[in-house]
């Protein structure tokens, strides 16, 4: 069985506005993908593979034919029942996952700058 990596980036993009108020108070601003589904989206790139001296085209054949289309509802609903465990563990520990913070210190004008 092969899990496929998850990917937590996926979503439109998000706007944020600062304010010169926020600026000035050195306001911190989130955005990111809902990870409040991670485990169940992975049950979707699921795949089962068979491999062992002896089994041929056939046994293969009935496993990917057969059984996958049995288990991915299982394994999805397996897996959904856990995703508010680890989202709400993930909060409690403050971890986020997809998420990014930002911050603007300054605001110039005018004048080129580079920045690093």
């Amino acid at each position: 069985m092969s899990i496929p990596p998850a990917i937590v980036a996926a979503g439109p993009s998000q706007a944020l506005d600062f304010r010169q108020s926020d600026i000035d108070a050195g306001t911190v601003k989130s955005a990111g993908a809902d990870t409040s589904h991670l485990l169940s989206g992975l049950a979707g790139g699921l795949d089962l593979s068979v491999q062992g001296a002896g089994l041929n085209g056939a046994v293969k054949s009935i496993v990917a034919g057969t059984v996958m289309p049995l288990l991915r509802p299982v394994l999805a609903s397996m897996l959904s029942s856990l995703d508010p465990l680890i989202y709400n563990l993930l909060q409690t520990i403050g971890l986020q996952l997809g998420t990014v913070s930002v911050a603007v210190h300054a605001v110039n004008c005018g004048r080129p700058a580079i920045v690093g």
